[in-house]
């Protein structure tokens, strides 16, 4: 719920302001966002510009301290005074106002402020977004009856900020309030900066300087009374203040894409690296970004030209020079897609290339290693065969060995020559050799069966003592 100085501004509201603007969405906003976009009393800035007797004299004040603007505000606006010009500066463009809450609620109240200026009031404390910078909400309204009329709108453009690096122009917006009666204008400049063109400009037409205090001569300053008196001459001045900085900024964003798109037409495929294209494409993502923010915020431009034509005939003149801004615009934009495409087309075969270079290297790698394999087969096969020829070996001496260390062990010969049949015959006691070999062979192949048990137990091996290996694939095992 609002409290001070805006309970008492939203009370004062008409029926049909109330029945045009939703308060209570207003009072939610302005609770939610008021520590982003007013600062707390000890950091203020603010400067009240009264001009007097049809333009003759004017004079300005900036003040710094709460106190002596609350006093200010509360008192009643001179008799004299035509005009008041209330400017609040921020420090910079995505700063809050240098205004507290409660003052700028006295600033609401003691004015009239009609209410939809509430909605640009709320803009002010961030980045201008690319999805609100077609928005400029736009209000005009006029009275018939005493040819008065309120008119409320923020203005979004770009300007230079004078710093190094890729990018010396920023995108900011100001804020114009302007309440015509028969009686007296009121007008409130929401300013990005303490140094705004804008507030210069209007000071110089004034005949002020932009000091703490100034005051004008008391001659008669027509461009000042004709500032006053035409209330077109005042949009007319906020439009011809930015308005031609699009043309410049549009030529720094061409300037930064003609290098991109003439290397990306140099470019070849065998040439170009990821990280030189990735850096190519977020530079021109990043102008694609900007062009399509100018577009918008050129639009919304253009939507408030035609709005205050219709009341303000001076305004027309503007409406041919954004137009061709928009122009501007949609022919960059093309042409930066149509690079950044060709770019990406050039990164893709790139990435073909290697592809196919990397496939060429994949398959001699894998007739190589077929070799290989074929010939560790090779090997396989034959250490196979070697060891099959081994173990019939082995078997054959595990049957031969114990019989002629039976020989050697009995000294005697089993066969013998008999000289009477002229033949060899078996010695009768050839059953010692029997009895003896048969066990002794039995024996052998269990020491060496007991060997092949306890190395496979030792290496963690399935024993097997007779296993079939399989052949090579496509034969019958």
């Amino acid at each position: 719920m609002a409290t001070g100085s805006w309970a008492e501004y939203f009370a004062s509201l008409t029926q049909n302001q109330r029945k045009n603007e939703n308060v209570r969405d207003m009072m939610k906003r302005l609770r939610d966002r008021s520590k982003s976009v007013f600062v707390s009393d000890d950091a203020m800035s603010v400067r009240i510009t009264d001009v007097y007797q049809d333009g003759e004299w004017a004079q300005t004040t900036l003040y710094k301290k709460s106190e002596e603007i609350t006093l200010v505000l509360e008192n009643d606006i001179p008799v004299k005074s035509d005009t008041r010009i209330i400017s609040i500066y921020s420090e910079n463009s995505i700063m809050p106002l240098m205004i507290s809450e409660d003052l700028m609620g006295i600033v609401m109240l003691k004015h009239n402020v009609h209410p939809s200026f509430l909605s640009v009031i709320l803009s002010f404390g961030e980045d201008m977004h690319i999805s609100e910078a077609g928005s400029t909400h736009a209000m005009v309204s006029h009275m018939d009856a005493d040819a008065s009329f309120y008119v409320s709108y923020q203005l979004h453009y770009v300007e230079e900020n004078h710093r190094e690096g890729p990018n010396p122009w920023s995108f900011r917006r100001t804020g114009i309030y302007h309440h015509h009666t028969p009686k007296r204008d009121v007008v409130i400049l929401l300013h990005p900066n303490e140094t705004s063109v804008l507030d210069v400009r209007l000071l110089e037409l004034l005949g002020l300087k932009p000091s703490i205090n100034s005051r004008s001569s008391d001659q008669s300053n027509h461009s000042v009374d004709s500032l006053l008196r035409n209330p077109a001459s005042l949009h007319s001045l906020v439009m011809s203040t930015f308005s031609g900085n699009w043309r410049w900024f549009l030529r720094h964003l061409g300037h930064r894409f003609e290098p991109y798109n003439d290397q990306a037409f140099g470019m070849t495929p065998e040439k170009l690296t990821p990280q030189e294209s990735f850096n190519h494409l977020v530079t021109l993502r990043n102008l694609n970004d900007w062009v399509n923010k100018a577009r918008a915020s050129c639009e919304g431009t253009l939507d408030l030209v035609l709005r205050l034509k219709d009341s303000f005939h001076e305004c027309n003149e503007h409406e041919p020079r954004i137009r061709s801004y928009i122009q501007s615009c949609d022919g960059l934009t093309p042409r930066i897609r149509n690079t950044t495409d060709l770019l990406g087309f050039t990164l893709n075969l790139h990435n073909q290339l290697e592809t196919a270079k990397i496939d060429r290297e994949l398959r001699d790698i894998t007739e190589q290693l077929q070799l290989v394999t074929s010939e560790l087969k090779d090997l396989q096969r034959d250490n196979i065969d070697d060891s099959a020829a081994v173990k019939i070996i082995t078997f054959i001496s595990a049957i031969y060995l114990p019989g002629s260390f039976i020989v050697g062990l009995y000294g005697m010969n089993f066969f013998v020559f008999d000289s009477g049949k002229q033949q060899i015959v078996i010695a009768q006691d050839f059953w010692v050799f029997l009895a003896t070999w048969l066990p002794m062979t039995v024996i052998t192949w269990l020491m060496y069966i007991c060997i092949m048990y306890l190395d496979a137990w030792w290496k963690r091996r399935p024993f097997y003592l007779f296993r079939r290996r399989p052949g090579p694939p496509g034969t019958r095992n």
